[in-house]
């Protein structure tokens, strides 16, 4: 059990849920909408967390390894009015109503089993001709348990997986984080490898995150012979000088394992989404970049990549 969030007078939410991807997304979430987080993995623990934080709503998985979810509700519904809101993967009618009549307030059905998502994949794999899986997010390495889960059963099925990926989670000094790796990378036939900038200062200030990871996971993919395309936003008076363009190219040109070049155009869509969260768009004075602009900015990276490779 654990206390995952400080919060700034928000509503405090406890997340019951054995299964780490899945709590890790709905944390995840609740995150960026402000809320103090409580997590517990088993009925006793959710019990001892409801108990003593007193959270303001109770998120529950009926699955839990210790304790059925509808007894839990029966539970807490002797001392405490709290809301509780079931998320489960069960979906018949019975299970729906012998929540609600147990005292739960709502039950919302998951989207996140790997038979669900490949079952959807099956349904429209005619239209696919030679495509596959790609994960993409958010940052789909969050949820790096679920997304091997995936990928291991549809290497399974005969079908080509992709991770579009910033790279950012890769700590390789820690031998458990690189077992997941190692997992991970057993059943990915193609990275989407998104590099923000590529002077380490400059990646620190436009995403308040060390470049180190970034750089050290395409190491990693190279050593692993993972397939590489690498996926560049040209961002107007940040990453459009041609000095880093060159920089970025003359690095790529060095790596075994590139496979293609996207040079992307910075566009200010997600203004709105900054917006309707309330939370500052930090680049709002920023103006988007043309298509002619990114086109030239490519041509600029593929130089330095001939001048590293001496062509």
């Amino acid at each position: 059990m654990t206390d995952a969030a400080e919060g700034h007078g928000a509503f405090t939410v406890l997340i019951v849920e054995d299964d780490n991807a899945v709590k890790s997304l709905i944390a995840t979430a609740l995150k960026v909408q402000g809320y103090r987080l409580l997590e517990a993995g088993t009925g006793g623990a959710a019990l001892l967390e409801a108990t003593t934080k007193n959270p303001d709503v109770i998120i529950l998985d009926l699955g839990l390894p210790d304790a059925d979810g509808i007894d839990l509700i029966r539970q807490v519904r002797t001392w405490s009015h709290t809301p509780i809101i079931v998320v489960s993967a069960r979906t018949e009618d019975a299970d729906k109503v012998a929540a609600l009549d147990a005292g739960a307030d709502d039950y919302l059905i998951k989207p996140f089993s790997v038979e669900e998502l490949l079952a959807q994949y099956a349904r429209n794999e005619a239209f696919y001709r030679k495509g596959g899986i790609t994960v993409t997010g958010g940052e789909p390495l969050l949820q790096i348990e679920f997304v091997t889960a995936l990928f291991r059963e549809a290497k399974r099925r005969g079908i080509h997986t992709c991770l579009d990926t910033s790279g950012i989670t890769f700590h390789p000094e820690n031998p458990a984080v690189l077992e997941q790796f190692d997992r991970l990378m057993a059943v990915t036939d193609l990275v989407l490898l998104d590099i923000k900038h590529i002077d380490p200062t400059e990646h620190e200030k436009l995403c308040s995150q060390p470049q180190q990871p970034v750089m050290a996971f395409e190491s990693y993919l190279e050593e692993k012979k993972i397939p590489v395309w690498i996926r560049h936003v040209v961002v107007p008076g940040i990453t459009d000088q041609e000095e880093y363009l060159l920089r970025l190219g003359q690095y790529l040109g060095m790596r075994s394992n590139i496979k293609a070049l996207d040079v992307l155009p910075y566009h200010d869509m997600g203004k709105v989404k900054y917006k309707n969260l309330g939370i500052p768009y930090p680049l709002e004075h920023t103006a988007p970049l043309s298509k002619e602009a990114a086109a030239k900015a490519r041509q600029i990276i593929l130089k330095g990549m001939r001048e590293s490779r001496g062509l």
